[in-house]
């Protein structure tokens, strides 16, 4: 029975649907020797890095929008309301771009606020419970409201959107 080896770098370039390793840059000293300390990373421009308001378009034609960003006051029945957050509202829109249905349920939205992890809040009160849950069929298009718990003082929302399990995830970002 042959056993599989997957070193960590593969995993990290598995679970983020792109070669993260390859953008590695090692420098060497004047001796020509290499140093672990002097491995850097640098962040690679991103067609699925855009701002709020714009549109990432896939490889398919389907396209991932968020859009519409704006205050929101929950209700008191709300969950995952907290004391001293902020809300914020936005509208998700996907067009399925491919030639079979597309299955919505698969679809993920988080959102972080200056790193920090914002918490979802659903509102049965005023319809907020998450994005549609359908089939999505060739060429329509789909829009849901995700609202954001979110610390006071928070300077930059960034809203990370992923179509499925092994796409690519689309990030956008606002200053508040």
């Amino acid at each position: 029975m042959r056993s599989m080896f997957i070193t960590p770098c593969i995993l990290v370039a598995l679970a983020l649907g792109a070669p993260a390793c390859a953008t590695d840059r090692v420098t060497t000293s004047p001796a020509g020797a290499t140093s672990a300390a002097s491995v850097a990373v640098e962040p690679e421009p991103s067609e699925f890095t855009k701002p709020i308001g714009d549109t990432v378009t896939y490889a398919s034609g389907s396209t991932v929008q968020v859009s519409n960003l704006q205050p929101y006051r929950p209700s008191s029945s709300a969950a995952g309301t907290g004391e001293g957050s902020r809300y914020l509202v936005v509208d998700v829109t996907i067009k399925n771009g491919n030639a079979e249905p597309f299955d919505t349920a698969l679809l993920s939205v988080g959102a972080t606020c200056d790193g920090a992890a914002a918490s979802a809040i659903y509102d049965s009160a005023k319809n907020i419970m998450g994005f549609p849950q359908t089939q999505l069929q060739p060429g329509k298009t789909a829009t849901g409201k995700a609202v954001f718990g979110v610390q006071q003082n928070c300077g930059e929302l960034q809203v990370e959107v992923r179509p499925s399990f092994g796409s690519e995830t689309a990030v956008f970002t606002s200053a508040l």
